[in-house]
Formats: structure tokens, sequence, C-alpha cells
């Protein structure tokens, strides 16, 4: 089967969890389309601030750094 002609429905689970309770303490599901930066803004929080983040290729680059700062 060639994936070029089929379409394909799916969303995407974006999460935010706390590294000690290992808990997900933030969540977001979006279409599969929305690029995971997208909802980068959306998950962190002021008390977050100057706290580590963990996270793929994605979350890389200029406007993604101007978001955390």
């Amino acid at each position: 089967m060639n994936k070029r002609y089929v379409s394909f429905y799916s969303y995407k689970n974006h999460v935010k969890g706390d590294k000690k309770s290992k808990l997900i303490t933030k969540y977001k599901a979006t279409d599969a389309s929305v690029h995971d930066s997208q909802v980068l803004e959306d998950l962190p929080e002021p008390t977050d601030k100057n706290e580590e983040l963990f996270a793929d290729s994605a979350y890389s680059g200029e406007p993604v750094s101007e978001v955390l700062e």
C-alpha cells in the first residue's frame, strides 16, 4: 500500500511532567498536523523559570529560545 494516497486522522499528546514525582502536571491534545513547537507556550508556567527542560529536537531553534526566555 502506498501511504501517499491514504489519509490518516490522528492526534498528538503534549505533556509537561514533573521530574521528581514522574507525574503529568499539564496536558494538551492537538490535531496531528500541529507541529510540536506550536504548543510550547501553553505548557510552561512562570514557576518553571530557570528549571531544566527536556525535549526532542522539535523544540530547538531561535523561535523556541525566545518563547523560553
